[in-house]
């Protein structure tokens, strides 16, 4: 059985080789801290409309969102908070994506339409 460390680096090999291949279109951009509570149902509601979901989870977080992130896939990225700089934070989450497009949402949102509605709108 893999470890905690051996899966992170599994899922973020592929991860990298999707990149490398050109298979990302879609982006989802993330940042949260401590949203145990909601991360579970907005990562449902985007995994199958998004070809891949980057978060960065503030380092203060002390719940289980992270370990959340990465039971449905995501790459996940431990992010120091920039105090006073929420602009400084979004750009990170952006850059971090492949994707050439990004959707941005939060840890306690939803996204509400078919599968494939983003895809036919690009």
């Amino acid at each position: 059985m893999e470890s905690y460390e051996q899966y992170l680096e599994r899922v973020r090999d592929e991860h990298e080789a999707k990149r490398a291949n050109g298979e990302i279109l879609i982006s989802a951009g993330m940042m949260v801290r401590n949203c145990e509570e909601w991360i579970a149902k907005t990562l449902d509601s985007i995994r199958d409309k998004v070809d891949e979901i980057v978060v960065l989870v503030d380092t203060r977080s002390d719940d289980k969102t992270r370990e959340i992130c990465v039971s449905f896939g995501c790459y996940v990225i431990d992010y120091e908070w920039v105090k006073d700089d929420f602009s400084a934070t979004r750009r990170a989450s952006v850059d971090a994506c492949a994707g050439k497009w990004v959707l941005i949402i939060d840890g306690d949102e939803t996204l509400e339409c078919e599968n494939d509605a983003l895809r036919e709108l690009l």
